[in-house]
């Protein structure tokens, strides 16, 4: 039962919008949950907003307020950027601008979902591992 809390723990912060793999990676390997499963369900967690995101995107042009908001970002300085290097743009900043926001702008700058999906996956794994690895190199330090 506390195995499944945990994974449920590390879904659940990787999935926060606010957290990310920043926070689930860490916090569930010092709680106690082995890196392995720390990784999958963390990554999992985080990487759901991006099918979410792109499924729903036309649902959420139909709210007006969010219309406006969707339609001001397509006249985004970082539109030219997110053309001209893609996949390369999201590989680099999910970890840092997070999950929902790169869904966010890869659709409404109009980037294909398979290019998105691979380019996130393939993010959120790298920087998953890199953070379990750091955070067991820091646990093993201090024991």
């Amino acid at each position: 039962m506390e195995y499944i809390l945990l994974c449920l723990t590390a879904w659940f912060l990787g999935f926060a919008p606010t957290l990310g793999i920043y926070v689930a990676v860490p916090s569930t390997m010092l709680m106690g949950l082995d890196p392995i499963s720390t990784i999958i369900w963390a990554g999992i967690g985080n990487f759901l907003p991006i099918p979410l995101l792109v499924y729903f995107y036309d649902q959420f042009t139909k709210v007006e307020w969010i219309k406006k908001r969707l339609e001001a970002l397509k006249q985004h300085r970082f539109r030219k950027q997110v053309k001209e290097y893609g996949a390369y743009m999201v590989l680099v900043t999910t970890p840092f601008i997070g999950t929902w926001v790169i869904g966010v702008l890869a659709r409404a700058f109009g980037m294909g979902k398979t290019k998105l999906f691979a380019s996130s996956a393939i993010s959120i794994a790298a920087y998953s591992i890199v953070f379990a690895a750091l955070t067991k190199m820091g646990a093993d330090f201090v024991k």
